[in-house]
Formats: structure tokens, sequence, C-alpha cells
């Protein structure tokens, strides 16, 4: 039986997965079209998703095997599922230039992949250039941000502070982005953009990079959660 494909959209997806599993290298064309062949995982797997956000059950899934078993092709597949369920998806390489003991290097490659359903990319930058004050999204995020210790409050600031200088200081609204997405920011412009907006001048204890990596985790998460 020979398969006749009309959309060249269907024909392109085609010829890319027959180039993807020549090649050996898993690509969500391949993917997409044969599955994973794990349904047990696949059902575990979204448990997990249809779980996010609370505190019952596992909040993880190890899986291992051999080298050739599959395990790229797996993961593509799951982070496709995820991707249809709405979540951002990250892949991160553990490597000596990635180790999974420093947070701060773990976030540079979660925000360096990280991925929007349809394939969207620089997902955190879009996502604050969205935010909205007027929100109930930007509220809830502010709420959050500003009345816990999961966060600095350097995260309650700038995010006080970025529809503010949006149109005023174009510039500095970047360098808002950047430091939620692992750059630095220095506490003398920070203190005084503060000043400036009429927000006092915040104390700005020292925060030590791993601890902060960690608390930026939790922040993009509220983030994108909060931009839909």
């Amino acid at each position: 039986m020979t398969a006749v494909l009309t959309d060249p959209g269907d024909r392109l997806a085609t010829r890319r997965s027959v180039e993807a599993l020549r090649s050996g290298v898993p690509s969500r064309y391949a993917v997409a079209a044969l599955g994973s062949g794990q349904p047990d995982i696949e059902d575990r797997f979204t448990a997990l998703l249809d779980g996010a956000g609370t505190h019952r059950g596992s909040r993880g899934l190890l899986l291992g095997g051999g080298f050739g078993s599959g395990k790229s092709h797996l993961l593509e597949h799951l982070a496709l599922l995820a991707l249809d369920r709405g979540f951002a998806v990250s892949r991160i390489v553990v490597s000596k230039e990635t180790p999974l003991h420093d947070p701060a290097k773990v976030l540079r490659a979660a925000v360096e992949s990280v991925l929007l359903p349809g394939g969207i990319g620089g997902a955190f930058a879009d996502a604050a250039a969205t935010l909205d004050p007027t929100t109930s999204g930007y509220a809830e995020l502010l709420r959050w941000a500003g009345g816990s210790d999961a966060v600095d409050e350097r995260f309650p600031l700038t995010l006080n502070l970025l529809p503010r200088v949006q149109t005023a200081d174009a510039e500095f609204a970047e360098v808002i982005v950047r430091f939620w997405s692992g750059d630095p920011l220095g506490v003398a412009a920070l203190r005084r953009q503060a000043r400036e907006s009429g927000l006092g001048r915040p104390a700005l204890r020292a925060v030590p990079a791993r601890e902060l990596a960690r608390q930026r985790f939790r922040f993009l998460a509220r983030l994108l959660t909060a931009t839909g």
C-alpha cells in the first residue's frame, strides 16, 4: 500500500521524519509519527502533568536504559505530550559544562532551551512583554513574590518596576528580564530605579548565586503561569 499525501505540510513532515530515522537522531516529526511504544510510562508521565501544582504524589520520573534503547526518542515524545498539554519544556543535558549540582548553570541551560506550546522559543522575554499589571495573573504573581519567603525582595521589586520602566527606560526593562533569566543586576542601579519610581530604598541583602538560581526557577515557572 502506498500513502498519498496531498497537503504540502504533511509531505514536508513525512520527509523530515524519514530523514531523522535515517540519521538515527530523534526528531519531533519522527516521534510524532511513531509514538513512544511505552504506554505505561506515558500514563505515569501524564499523571504527573495532571498533578502539577499540587503536593500530591510523586513529583518526578527517572528513566534508565542502555545505549540505543530509545531513551532520547522517549524523552522527545514526553516533551511533545507536555507541550500538547500547555506546559513549557526545557531539555538539559547534564555535562561538565552543566553539572547538576550547579543550579546557576542548570538554570542557564533551561532558559536557553525552553519551548512553549507551538514550538515557540524565547519564552521568558515574551512572557515579560505580555505582563499586564491590570490582570489577576500579574496581581497573583506579585502577591506571591512579595508575601513569600520563597524568593528574595529583588523579585517583587523588579516585578513592580517592569511596567513602570517599559516605556520610560526600555533598556532597564531588558535588564530586569535578563536578571530573571540569570544575569546579574547591580544593586546601585536597582536602588536608583526604585527611588525614582517612588518605591523607597530596598535593603537588597546579598544572596548566594546558587540560591538565587533556585529562586529564579520558582519565579520563572510562576511567570509563565501568570501570562498563560
